[in-house]
């Protein structure tokens, strides 16, 4: 009898002895069956049908599901006792997991625990099985994302428009600010293939996670060593930056730490260092051990700090190895880049999937108390970094290998444009500084790979 039948008949009876010993002890079934009856309230309990899948081996393979709009979705292996990874559905309710087999002819079970925003719980089954050739009953899987509800299209500019149009007008329009020709060829280069392809225009629509967070960075000049932060970042005076952002392909996570999940985001952001605000947006990288398989999440994503406690979750599904831009910027209600503007702006596009987010936050959000924002644009950062899972709780960093960031640039509020090997950035490397075991191991490190490209290199999960 398959386990998902088992499941469907003890949810059915509520009178399930989980005292039953044999021999003195509890047998590993009873063992499972409780463990997994006592996590849900009986009242809430569904089983949807289990689905099946053919997928490669030793390829990491999206697999779309459909459950409820914003449904928090705990994916757990067979193992007692496991925590799993938490994905969270779209407004649409679609949500996307990639799979890699660890084993030629891997075969086995994984489970999503959905929690959908009225509190009832439904548990979707997957049957997976790496091989080449998908079968009527195991077919591939869904891979793309159906494309989001109130999604609209932005053309492609002409290269009349590209020279010729306003700051004011490109704004207006949704268009990335435009570069200097002159001042940065290279990144004028990445902004003309940006605008010059029609780019679909995903609706702001967010999700809260509670299970992730980013932090800001207290160091002390001139020290490299922290606990959570790799990368550069630019100091001055308040107002000195208004607009920062660089393109990186998403790192493909390749393996996981054996029995663990781990975290990394790549990201961009203005002040935070040594300042209690931050605002930020990019990409996040996880990976969780599931024995047979390796399940991996990609998002993209943005957190403004203090008014957004935990990371906020986009409609974007990046891939690995996608193509992004992701900018932060001040500026005023039209979003033109603006020192004291009104807003923080966001763009996060993902390049190679045609598909980009603009969306902003008013810092009239803040109010009333507790929290007081304002544009302080006194600091700016390119950065990997291991998230938060709690207030004092750092993650176990998610191996990415290495990675760059190009085309790292920030605006000034003199309305300059500076590589970021311009602003005498301070280099960051991130040690473990015992949180994470009895360590001070290196975890990641960066470092000058060009006038404009930072190179990130992984080094220890803990």
């Amino acid at each position: 009898m398959k386990i998902h039948t088992i499941l469907q008949n003890v949810f059915a009876n509520r009178h399930f002895d989980c005292q039953a010993k044999a021999g003195g002890l509890l047998t590993m079934t009873a063992v499972l069956l409780c463990g997994i009856t006592a996590a849900q309230p009986a009242a809430d309990n569904r089983i949807a049908a289990e689905q099946g899948f053919t997928i490669q081996a030793g390829v990491s393979t999206p697999i779309v599901l459909k459950t409820s709009p914003d449904a928090a979705c705990d994916v757990h292996g067979d193992q007692v006792n496991d925590k799993g990874m938490r994905f969270y559905a779209n407004g649409d309710g679609y949500l996307k997991i990639h799979v890699t087999p660890r084993l030629d002819e891997a075969e086995g079970d994984l489970q999503l625990d959905c929690k959908a925003a009225d509190g009832k719980l439904t548990r979707y089954p997957l049957h997976l099985r790496a091989s080449s050739s998908p079968t009527v009953d195991m077919p591939a899987p869904q891979t793309v994302m159906p494309m989001a509800q109130g999604s609209r299209l932005r053309p492609a500019l002409t290269e009349t428009e590209m020279e010729q149009l306003s700051e004011q007008e490109l704004a207006r329009r949704g268009y990335p600010q435009r570069p200097d020709a002159v001042g940065a060829p290279g990144d004028y280069a990445a902004w003309r293939e940006i605008v010059s392809r029609p780019m679909t225009q995903l609706s702001s629509h967010r999700v809260s996670r509670d299970d992730i967070r980013h932090h800001t960075q207290q160091v002390q000049a001139g020290d490299e060593e922290n606990y959570n932060w790799s990368g550069y970042v630019a100091t001055g005076k308040a107002g000195s930056y208004m607009n920062i952002h660089a393109y990186w392909n998403v790192p493909e996570i390749v393996a996981c730490e054996s029995g663990n999940s781990t975290y990394s985001a790549l990201w961009v952001g203005l002040d935070g260092f040594n300042e209690s605000q931050l605002t930020q947006a990019g990409t996040e990288q996880d990976c969780y051990d599931a024995i047979l398989f390796y399940v991996t999440s990609y998002t993209a994503w943005e957190e403004f700090l203090p008014l957004q406690p935990t990371e906020q979750q986009l409609d974007l599904s990046p891939n690995p190895g996608d193509n992004m831009f992701v900018q932060v910027f001040n500026g005023n209600a039209a979003g033109q880049p603006k020192v004291n503007g009104a807003y923080f702006w966001y763009e996060v596009d993902d390049i190679t999937q045609g598909q980009y987010v603009y969306t902003n936050i008013p810092y009239s959000a803040c109010d009333p108390e507790p929290y007081f924002c304002y544009a302080i644009g006194a600091t700016t950062e390119w950065i990997a970094e291991r998230p938060g899972l709690g207030p004092n709780t750092y993650a176990e960093l998610s191996d990415y290998d290495w990675d760059k960031m190009t085309n790292a640039y920030v605006w000034t509020g003199a309305s300059k444009y500076l590589e970021y090997s311009q602003t005498n950035a301070q280099e960051l490397w991130m040690y473990n500084e015992y949180y994470n075991g009895d360590d001070n191991n290196k975890l990641s490190s960066a470092t000058n790979d060009g006038a404009s490209t930072i190179y990130f290199q992984w080094h220890n999960f803990h």
